[in-house]
């Protein structure tokens, strides 16, 4: 006798005829070979097309949090792209859990880098 989720289903389903049938993949070149032959977009003159290349600027942001029974704080390090740190610490003034505490420091981070 068949008791557990699976084996119900099984027997309720076994008067029905299911077939898998697998989805075939498409290959590379026949979705190469369709683009090449219905494009979407004409594009006349590529010269007016300019590649720009950007150069991004990493910041690094560390945080870390201390909660006990009676209070709360935050330390924020903001590393720039030159290697320059800031450091910031905050008390939290108010009762809260621990994930309000893991997303205050974010939110303090927000409003410095506003100001920045």
């Amino acid at each position: 006798m068949l008791r557990d989720r699976t084996g119900k289903w099984t027997m309720a389903l076994a008067e029905f005829t299911f077939q898998y049938v697998p989805q075939h993949a498409i290959k590379g070149q026949a979705l190469a070979n369709f683009l090449a032959a219905y494009p979407c977009v004409e594009i006349e003159d590529m010269d007016y097309f300019a590649v720009n290349i950007l150069n991004l600027f990493l910041w690094h942001f560390y945080f870390n949090i201390s909660r006990t029974s009676n209070m709360s704080g935050a330390g924020i390090i903001i590393e720039s792209p030159q290697g320059f740190r800031t450091h910031y610490s905050f008390q939290l003034d108010f009762d809260c859990s621990n994930n309000q505490a893991e997303y205050e420091p974010l939110i303090i981070e927000l409003k410095i880098m506003g100001e920045l």
